[in-house]
């Protein structure tokens, strides 16, 4: 299991962390984020756990109103560790920026059908992901890293590269839209499981940054 310690000083004050979530610590309906900015969250049916918040698979979700350093449109890293507690064909969500097919902007990770872990985003125009498939398994704990540079991107998984990839999309295109963890709009693609972190920069972390995150 996964042993959950107060991250290096330098990681939250590092000015591209826009948000860090340690849900392994927090406690309340209501509460604010572990980065150096202090976005409230607001939780609403997760419950909490030593080890992170227990999510549903129906309605559960934490909600992080809008802020302008959420509108990443270049460069982008999340970060989520996470316990599921099934592997079942249904898209679940990890952390979503209202990423929608239809408006094609924002991004969000999640795992999708037949288990890929993929990150989402959408230029406006058009809509893309960059995935994995059936690299995780209910039960057991994973720190998932994704990260986006204008078309070029990877993913790991517990601090080792899965895969690279090029796009042809290569800018985010921004919305107003609140930031959520745990579903999409509060019943749109739930999480069911447990999510003990959530971190979002607006840099790429480097591999070498990806393996520290995930040994720390």
């Amino acid at each position: 299991m996964l042993q959950y310690l107060k991250p290096p000083l330098e990681w939250i004050s590092d000015p591209a962390l826009v948000l860090y979530l340690p849900l392994w610590k927090k406690d309340a309906s209501s509460f604010m984020s572990g980065d150096h900015i202090g976005h409230i969250a607001t939780r609403s049916g997760a419950l909490w756990k030593p080890q992170g918040h227990q999510f549903d698979q129906v309605d559960d979700v934490i909600t992080i109103s809008h802020n302008d350093k959420f509108n990443i449109t270049s460069q982008l890293t999340v970060i989520s560790v996470f316990k599921l507690d099934n592997t079942t064909p249904s898209t679940q969500t990890f952390i979503d920026k209202n990423f929608e097919t239809g408006a094609k902007t924002g991004y969000s990770l999640r795992i999708a059908t037949n288990i890929d872990i993929g990150l989402y985003f959408g230029d406006g125009v058009s809509f893309s992901s960059m995935t994995v498939s059936k690299v995780v398994v209910a039960g057991d704990w994973y720190h998932i890293a994704a990260s986006f540079n204008a078309g070029n991107g990877y993913i790991c998984r517990n601090g080792v590269l899965l895969k690279s990839f090029t796009d042809s999309i290569t800018s985010i295109a921004t919305n107003t839209d609140d930031i959520t963890v745990g579903s999409r709009d509060a019943s749109q693609s739930p999480f069911g499981g447990v999510i003990s972190e959530i971190w979002l920069y607006n840099r790429i972390l480097d591999p070498n940054e990806v393996m520290n995150h995930y040994l720390a």
